[in-house]
């Protein structure tokens, strides 16, 4: 059997037949700029995942730099303080080396120290939290490049039921050969 307007020995393809070729090839056209547009999302999602991840991290690394900075300045602080206090002690008559002004300097000692423990867990904490930030990004940019890649496979399923839907219309049209 023969299309109309076909004939067998020269392919002759009617206007139908090409319009019909060019909405097949449309249909295909699109579900590959589709595709393409849903893997460009995913890796671009992927990126920016990592990039955040990295801007965490350094955020991270430079708050506990900063912090173990501070903290050999408060040393530095603390030291001078004890040294102010031990000076003035001796100063008044007050014996340094035994006694209740040993266990003042003991006691003011501790509490510096505690201040510098303080500071020192709250960058720690703040630190941690950042880095967990960073893994979050991460974790959600896998998801939307998943995400969107489980988007490319229903893309091209339904780009290629289209098709076929175009074919099978095309060949009762007598466009195609049938599909049986």
């Amino acid at each position: 059997m023969v299309p109309h307007g076909a004939t067998r020995g020269s392919q002759t393809l009617s206007p139908a037949m090409i319009i019909g070729l060019l909405g097949l090839l449309g249909t295909a056209v699109s579900t590959g700029f589709s595709i393409f547009a849903q893997n460009q999302q995913a890796e671009a999602a992927e990126a920016a995942a990592d990039y955040n991840n990295l801007l965490a991290r350094r955020e991270a690394d430079n708050l506990e730099r900063e912090t173990a900075e501070q903290i050999k300045r408060r040393r530095i602080q603390n030291r001078d303080a004890l040294a102010s206090l031990r000076t003035r002690l001796t100063a008044s008559g007050v014996q340094t080396t035994t006694g209740s002004a040993l266990l003042l300097q003991g006691e003011a000692a501790g509490r510096l120290e505690l201040e510098i423990a303080d500071a020192a867990r709250a960058a720690a904490m703040q630190a941690a939290s950042l880095r967990a930030k960073g893994q979050m990004a991460l974790w959600e940019g896998e998801q939307a490049a998943s995400s969107a890649r489980l988007g490319m496979i229903g893309t091209a399923i339904s780009g290629l039921g289209s098709a076929f839907g175009q074919y099978q219309e095309g060949s009762y049209q007598g466009l195609y050969p049938r599909v049986q």
